[in-house]
């Protein structure tokens, strides 16, 4: 099973996260992970992941926005948003963020390529690793291991398959960046801000970090329209942060 993220609130509005979840052998699935409660909620399956993505960044857009979770889940349940609703965002999402080009080969790609997998033998470590030979089915790629093994093409090294999808490009916030904002926690300095990448074990969108070397850190990562639009993000969470640690 695979996850991708569509997006993380950790605030007043809401305390959970929109997840895509993609499995081998069953429907792909649209999920909400709620914090408060531990509950996780089946939004929608489906075998298009991207279309999956794209609800779940659209519900995330909603409610990051103040609209109501339930009304939003109650607009995807009665299929409001047709399917060529989703491709005129998605088109639009392309064509805001890589240009007019892209969005036509966005548009003539999404159809007949979407979800298919290429299977690429690799070999070697390091500097030696290359590309052997690319297939389009993993049987076939097992297949041209098992025919190169029969004259020693494998002695001194190991082969080994990797799996792609085809014209699978980033799906992000329209029109926000990801930030990472360090704050000092007690007295709210702002430390550094700045553009980061998403690494795949941040699930929250907030770390408080305890050093010996130095004074006690809030990592806050964030999308966000800009710096401005991100620090206000990053100060919200500190105060929550404060507000919890004096309950305690």
């Amino acid at each position: 099973m695979r996850e991708y993220d569509c997006g993380v609130i950790l605030n007043h509005k809401i305390n959970g996260r929109f997840v895509v979840r993609e499995y081998d052998y069953y429907e792909s699935e649209l999920i909400f992970c709620n914090y408060g409660t531990g509950d996780i909620i089946t939004i929608k399956k489906s075998n298009n992941l991207n279309e999956l993505k794209e609800i779940g960044w659209w519900l995330f857009d909603r409610v990051d926005e103040g609209r109501d979770l339930n009304e939003s889940l109650k607009i995807v349940e009665e299929q409001e948003i047709k399917q060529d609703e989703y491709d005129a965002i998605a088109e639009m999402e392309s064509r805001d963020m890589y240009g007019e080009e892209h969005a036509k080969v966005w548009r003539n790609t999404s159809g007949e390529n979407m979800n298919k997998k290429i299977y690429i033998v690799t070999s070697g470590e390091y500097s030696d690793y290359g590309i052997n030979a690319v297939f389009s089915s993993r049987e076939l790629a097992e297949k041209y291991i098992e025919l190169q093994t029969r004259v020693g093409y494998w002695n001194f090294t190991t082969p080994r398959i990797e799996e792609y999808t085809l014209d699978e490009l980033p799906i992000y916030p329209l029109n926000k960046n990801h930030y990472l904002v360090i704050l000092e926690l007690e007295i709210g300095n702002l430390l550094d801000i700045d553009l980061t990448n998403i690494n795949s074990d941040k699930v929250l969108n907030f770390t408080v970090v305890n050093r010996s070397d130095k004074a006690n850190e809030i990592w806050v990562y964030c999308w966000a329209k800009d710096e401005e639009h991100a620090k206000k993000i990053a100060y919200d969470v500190r105060t929550k942060v404060l507000a919890e640690k004096e309950n305690l």
